[in-house]
């Protein structure tokens, strides 16, 4: 991943952010599945659904707008398996994003089992 010099904070603020954050956490308490530290951020398995595929596909959409520092990369198994996202950043990413996470009730990142609850 290239260098880059963006500052590591969210784009959004006041309700537009907290909306935004509170909709990721009630999609991932749903049903997430394996999350896996990355040497620069996560990934994260979800079920291969249609409806789970919007809603990645459409987080990633408004993460780009907020985060700006992040990069998305999304694997679609075949026969409908499950969706690999795979969030990455610049150094300190891992630390914002658990930070994020935790702020919204989710739990840090370190802590997979406080996810899938």
């Amino acid at each position: 991943m290239a260098s880059i010099d963006i500052p590591l904070a969210c784009g959004l603020t006041g309700p537009e952010k907290t909306g935004q954050l509170h909709e990721l956490a009630r999609m991932l308490s749903q049903r997430i599945g394996d999350v896996r530290e990355l040497e620069n951020g996560y990934e994260v398995t979800v079920p291969g659904t249609d409806t789970w595929l919007a809603a990645v596909t459409e987080f990633i959409a408004r993460e780009r707008e907020c985060c700006p520092f992040l990069a998305f990369a999304l694997v679609l198994e075949p026969q409908r398996g499950p969706l690999t996202l795979r969030i990455q950043g610049p150094s300190g990413v891992k630390e914002f994003l658990r930070g994020e996470a935790a702020a919204f009730g989710l739990g840090g990142l370190s802590d997979v089992q406080e996810w899938r609850k």
